[in-house]
């Protein structure tokens, strides 16, 4: 079973960065609004190594379905990551019966908050969220939301992020191959990722 892929948030330039890096993936669903209400089965949901869901889309999900979703992330963070998520680390996590979503996937973005500016973590976060999703299969998880990642707090432009996203999710799709020829390649590549497009850059530069 495909899992469909919704991309969803309030700000209108990171949905304009998703239409731009992801015209060529017509699957894609882009939405601007709120993610509690895309009528997905699973929420992707970037945080702290931790578990600690105490600010921002975090504190959100504890608000609406309860604090004992805090409390059972962390102690799957405890129990099976050693008590700590790396960056890029993902755990898939039931939610309570009457909430809007099914599942739970929670991806390290960052160890703590802080910025990610100059960095793959949004690449990382993403692709560890996908990876994560495909491993749960048997979950049949037949949708997936997933908000911007590292837009707000931490400071990535959303075309960098939604460059990143996209580069995790053509890997996911099988758009593009595991692993690149070389260590140089790899690098140039992470650099990229890691930077403006072009035509955005100029932009801003005029």
């Amino acid at each position: 079973m495909e899992t469909k892929v919704v991309l969803c948030d309030l700000r209108e330039d990171v949905v304009d960065a998703w239409k731009d890096q992801f015209d060529e993936c017509p699957e894609v669903d882009i939405r601007q609004g709120d993610v509690f209400e895309a009528g997905t089965d699973a929420l992707v949901l970037p945080g702290n190594g931790f578990g600690f869901l105490d600010r921002g889309l975090e504190l959100a999900v504890c608000e609406r379905f309860g604090w004992e979703v805090q409390d059972a992330l962390r102690a799957a963070v405890h129990d099976l990551f050693a008590g700590e998520l790396l960056v890029g680390q993902a755990h898939v996590a039931d939610l309570p019966p009457s909430t809007s979503f099914r599942k739970l996937i929670y991806t390290c973005i960052w160890r703590t908050p802080q910025s990610i500016e100059g960095t793959v973590n949004a690449f990382l976060a993403a692709r560890g969220a996908l990876a994560a999703l495909r491993s749960s299969a048997g979950a049949s998880i037949s949708s997936v939301v997933i908000p911007g990642m590292g837009t707000g707090s931490g400071g990535l432009h959303p075309l960098i992020s939604a460059r990143q996203v996209r580069y995790a999710y053509e890997m996911y799709s099988g758009r593009r191959k595991l692993g690149d020829k070389n260590l140089s390649q790899l690098a140039r590549r992470e650099r990229k990722l890691a930077s403006l497009p072009r035509s955005a850059r100029e932009t801003e530069e005029g």
